[in-house]
């Protein structure tokens, strides 16, 4: 069981929370479900990313009072906190950590969560659950939390499930706008100089983010110079993909995009199902397309000329046999789907 860290406890936390009152009407916690756009992995090795928020799909922690023990209701499971099955455990840890930080015993909850985020498609679904449940516990009690308690309670629920994460994916999930990323450092916002358009498309394959960041590790452990090489090519594609941004130049993002996935294949965290849905984009017109998240399974982004291009590559993707899509336009000051 995780044992909170000493600063959630006492005066060193930023708000007197022990002194807040459970509210009398159900907390509502939202989260996003998150993008990277490039930096996959390399991030892991302290090398910038530049990830955003995919406020398409959420996750939603509803909080209300019952009689008896905490119960969660989830699409895994419907029960006492107590009798959880492993598979929850991360949940259930960053639960009773967040009620302890915010300095109630966490008696006589439910805690009912609900996602669209489907699970094990590097779109954040892990995060964004727990970030929810942070969230709207710390609503219910009217307690407020720094964001840097927030993100290490939802970190809890992370390394559950993936080992060593990064902690770009809490970031993504709650942030309003695409942001540079560094590992233990603060997040960069980022401007856009015009929308762009992109499109998400699910392979359908369930990823495994540990085995994925795992097998990068052996390789780095076995090849060591070959693999800071392709590190060091993802990091540059982060820059060329910031000033892409910036500039709002689509042709840049595009070619970043598909430098960025040609490194990624290098390590094997690709397969041919991605590659597939890949080549289908580029085909179907799309500047640039590559995997989101870690791969091995999962979504792959790509980015359309326009917006009346958005649909046509949607079609395509989808005959190609992508389960689902989903069209997202980056602004200039936040992140939106496209309606």
């Amino acid at each position: 069981m995780w044992t909170p860290p000493k600063k959630f406890w006492g005066d060193s936390i930023n708000t007197p929370l022990s002194t807040s009152t459970a509210s009398p009407r159900p907390a509502l916690g939202l989260a996003s479900g998150k993008l990277i756009l490039a930096g996959e992995h390399s991030v892991v090795y302290d090398r910038p990313a530049i990830a955003l928020p995919f406020t398409r799909l959420n996750a939603r922690a509803r909080i209300s009072s019952i009689d008896g023990p905490s119960r969660v209701s989830s699409g895994y499971y419907e029960g006492t906190l107590d009798d959880a099955p492993d598979i929850l455990s991360g949940m259930v840890d960053c639960i009773r950590a967040t009620v302890k930080a915010v300095g109630h015993p966490g008696e006589h909850l439910m805690i009912q969560v609900d996602s669209t985020i489907p699970t094990g498609r590097g779109l954040g679904s892990s995060a964004a659950v727990a970030a929810s449940a942070v969230r709207g516990i710390a609503a219910y009690y009217g307690a407020v939390l720094s964001h840097e308690e927030e993100m290490d309670l939802v970190r809890i629920a992370e390394v559950h499930a993936h080992g060593t994460p990064s902690g770009i994916d809490a970031e993504a999930v709650v942030s309003t706008g695409p942001f540079r990323f560094v590992k233990d450092r603060p997040v960069t916002p980022l401007q856009v100089g015009r929308a762009m358009h992109l499109v998400v498309a699910d392979s359908g394959l369930r990823g495994n983010t540990r085995a994925a960041v795992e097998g990068v590790r052996c390789r780095f452990e076995k090849e060591r110079a070959a693999t800071e090489t392709h590190l060091d090519q993802l990091a540059a594609v982060v820059d060329d993909v910031q000033r892409a941004l910036r500039e709002g130049d689509a042709e840049l993002l595009g070619l970043s995009m598909n430098v960025a996935q040609r490194e990624l294949s290098a390590i094997c965290v690709s397969d041919s199902a991605l590659d597939s849905l890949i080549v289908e984009a580029l085909q179907a017109g799309a500047l640039g397309a590559k995997i989101t998240g870690s791969g091995l399974g999962g979504c792959i982004v790509a980015l359309a000329p326009d917006a009346e291009s958005v649909a046509p590559l949607a079609s395509a993707l989808r005959s190609a046999g992508a389960q689902e899509t989903w069209p997202v336009v980056v602004h200039e000051r936040n992140v939106e789907e496209a309606q």
